[in-house]
This record gives structure tokens, sequence and C-alpha cells, in this order.
């Protein structure tokens, strides 16, 4: 167990520090249970359950499945459900047809044959955590309009070194370029971008799917 904790927190992105302020304890304990020296009550295992609720305990403890569940969709509108394709990150500065061009796989959704160029993308990491969790799936895809402040959007940039994987973050823009910046500001601070360092900002659909299977 020691060891899938310390790779469960690695895989949101915090330090232990980090890791024991979301979770409202000393990193003391963090500590302790990643290095073995105690075993973690059922209290914790219920705080991690209710802070992470896409995490699976069966992996956690007894490893069985995968370390996020898998989710369901959200339908019941009446408009025609469309294929999507399902990616766990989005290479930066790339077109649409080739990032999407062998995605994990396919999946239905309904509501959105109106969007440019839809795809879906798997949730990582908890900067964006009091909207987003690990495991959500969010839909996305090419805004046919200027989007607005404090908009939700995958940020492709043009090359490496700022990075090689689009991230989620919330947009305000400014003259020379754009600010990202999380729910969690604390801990993430924001991006200053300028317009040439990036290469597309994709919108994100109000659809956020909790379960897909």
């Amino acid at each position: 167990m020691a060891i899938k904790l310390e790779r469960l927190r690695e895989h949101l992105g915090f330090n232990k520090n980090q890791f024991a302020e979301f979770l409202g304890i000393s990193n003391v304990y963090i500590t302790r249970y990643e290095k073995g020296d105690n075993e973690p009550s059922s209290d914790f295992y219920r705080l991690l359950k209710k802070k992470i609720t896409a995490l699976n305990l069966n992996w956690l403890i007894g490893d069985k499945g995968e370390m996020m569940e898998e989710r369901m969709s959200i339908s019941g509108s009446k408009q025609k459900s469309i294929s999507i394709p399902l990616l766990s990150s989005v290479a930066c500065g790339v077109p649409y047809a080739e990032f999407t061009s062998n995605p994990d796989r396919y999946i239905e959704i309904d509501g959105i044959k109106a969007l440019t160029n839809p795809f879906a993308v798997t949730a990582q990491g908890m900067s964006m955590a009091q909207t987003i969790m690990p495991g959500d799936i969010l839909i996305c895809y090419e805004p046919a309009a200027q989007l607005k402040d404090n908009s939700l959007v995958l940020i492709s940039y043009k090359t490496e070194p700022e990075t090689s994987m689009g991230i989620i973050k919330r947009v305000q823009f400014t003259k020379e370029g754009y600010i990202f910046y999380s729910d969690n500001s604390r801990n993430f601070p924001p991006i200053h971008a300028k317009k040439e360092q990036i290469y597309k900002l994709f919108a994100i659909h109000n659809k956020m799917i909790k379960n897909l299977k």
C-alpha cells in the first residue's frame, strides 16, 4: 500500500506537503504511510475517497482493477449521439487529425453534434480539483467564436519546452496573450503566455462525464 499511495500522490501532481494540505492532515502521516511505518486507518481511506471520488480503493488496498474507477456517460438528450475519440493526453502543436488518429478508444456522446472537431480527454492531476477530478472525461472542441474570460480550455502550446502535452486551465485574455490559472491557485500559480507561444485553445464543453464504461 505504501508504494501505491506514493504513486497516487505523484499521479495527482502533489508533493507530500501539498498532498497533506489537500487532505487536511499533517504531512507526518503521509510520510509515515509512504514509508510503511504505519498502516492507514479506515478514516484515512474514507477521507481519500471523499476527496478523490474517482479513486478505486480496491486497487489501493487489494490490488484489484485500475487506480481510477472507470466512469459512465450521462445521456438523456433527444439528439442523436456521435462517436468521438477518447484520449489520455493531447500532444501539443499537432493538428486535430493527427493527435486523434490513434485514440485509446471511441465513445458515444449525445447532444454535441454542433461542435467542431469534438474529442474527449481523461483529466489528470489536481490543479482543477474544485471543478474537475482525475478520471473525469472532458469533451473538447474547436471554438467557433472568441472564448470568454474564465472559460475552461485545453491548451496546446506550439513547441516544447513549455510542455509537450496539452494542459487544462481557465483562461483570462490580455493584450499580450493569456493568463492560465487553476482552481487550486495556492499550489498551482498562474501561467502567463504570449499569443505566439500557443498553437491552439480547445474549448471544454459543459458536459463533463463522471462515469464511463
